[in-house]
């Protein structure tokens, strides 16, 4: 790498950690962007914690390694986000959209959210126990779901996950026909998202009852 390339490498690091504003929104801790259009947006290390994000349109913006500790994420539209790396911790995510979402790596202890939210998240591979729990939960919300599945895993078409049609999936995953049918007994919702994060290294809050 030349010195120039140096040089210019080290001002877009300096220009992204010290931006103040963005499309007109000040970025800062305790900012108010209720509602506010950041879609597609570059918002990576940025400090946002306890910020008013309430119904803010974050659709495909970056959020890598920002903090957002404690922030209002209440009906927040974070379809296809990048939030990987990020400290969510005791941010609020009630009804946030968080279909396709990369939250590998972040910090959720204390956040409020729905696991049937996470799920819908992008998780691509995941480990085999959690591909097989994941494929009968989604197998159940199917008509004949664990027939086609059968099929599916004897090599015949294609995953009846992926077909579409009236039925939306429960998770966003890698399908894998190897891991058909899933051995043992069904995984409870909480036992398949702790499995989950602790394989993608996101940090969540264990009841005080378990």
């Amino acid at each position: 790498m030349t010195e120039a390339m140096e040089r210019g490498l080290g001002q877009t690091v300096r220009k992204r950690k010290f931006v103040q504003k963005h499309n007109g929104y000040e970025i800062k801790p305790r900012a108010s962007l209720y509602e506010a259009d950041l879609r597609w947006t570059d918002l990576s290390e940025s400090d946002l914690s306890r910020a008013n994000l309430y119904r803010a349109d974050l659709r495909e913006a970056s959020l890598n390694h920002a903090s957002l500790c404690g922030a209002d994420l209440r009906e927040a539209k974070l379809v296809k986000t990048s939030l990987s790396g990020a400290n969510l911790r005791g941010a609020n995510l009630h009804q946030a959209a968080l279909y396709g979402s990369n939250l590998s790596e972040t910090d959720l202890r204390g956040a409020r959210y729905s696991i049937s939210s996470i799920l819908m998240a992008s998780w691509g591979h995941c480990p085999p126990d959690v591909t097989a729990q994941l494929q009968r939960l989604d197998a159940e919300a199917l008509p004949h779901g664990y027939r086609l599945m059968d099929e599916w895993a004897s090599g015949k078409g294609r995953c009846p996950l992926l077909r579409g049609g009236a039925y939306d999936r429960i998770a966003l995953f890698k399908e894998r026909r190897d891991c058909w049918p899933p051995k043992g007994l069904p995984w409870t919702m909480w036992q398949i998202w702790t499995r989950l994060a602790q394989s993608k290294n996101i940090k969540i809050s264990m009841p005080w009852f378990s």
